[in-house]
């Protein structure tokens, strides 16, 4: 199933892209089993896909739901999920956690970034500051789980201290740059 954001950007940005015929750059936070990575590459002109998660475990949930998740046995079934894209596609995975990656990137080098991870406010905060300068003017910030009160709460001050405007679908979100 072709996730809200993605529908998005396919109907929105890949005209633009296709027209130079260089594809998109995009990254997705918190990658698990691969399936929305799969999705991602399936539905859009990718380029180049930065494919970011430590696969440690860490601590999920808002306040009433918290867990421990355990990605590590997952990353051997993303590898095999998406190789058959690589011939085609730049696959960068950065097994490291997302804000010492976006540390590591170029300013305004993303069309999108697709943030699915650790669902806390604290991370969520940090991603959407962290990835924000590295998206380029028309390109798209969202992700998944904006039912998640830390979520919700981070996108919402976000988008306030920012002056955007949030779009949401289901359980999507996404902001576009101006």
């Amino acid at each position: 199933m072709t996730r809200p954001m993605i529908k998005f950007i396919a109907e929105r940005l890949n005209f633009v892209k296709l027209c130079d015929n260089n594809g998109l750059f995009g990254a997705e936070i918190g990658v698990w089993k691969g399936e929305n990575a799969e999705n991602i590459l399936k539905n859009l002109p990718i380029n180049t896909l930065y494919l970011i998660d430590p696969y440690t475990p860490y601590i999920d949930g808002d306040k009433r739901n918290i867990e421990v998740v355990d990605p590590s046995p997952h990353y051997k079934t993303a590898l095999n999920r998406l190789e058959p894209y690589i011939k085609d596609t730049t696959i960068i995975f950065k097994l490291e956690k997302s804000v010492d990656a976006a540390k590591t990137m170029p300013p305004n080098i993303l069309d999108f970034v697709y943030i699915d991870g650790d669902h806390t406010y604290e991370n969520v905060s940090q991603e959407l500051e962290a990835f924000y300068p590295l998206v380029e003017s028309g390109g798209v910030l969202g992700g998944h789980d904006i039912n998640f009160y830390g979520v919700m709460k981070a996108v919402g001050e976000f988008a306030e201290k920012h002056r955007l405007h949030p779009m949401t679908d289901k359980q999507d979100w996404w902001i576009v740059k101006p």
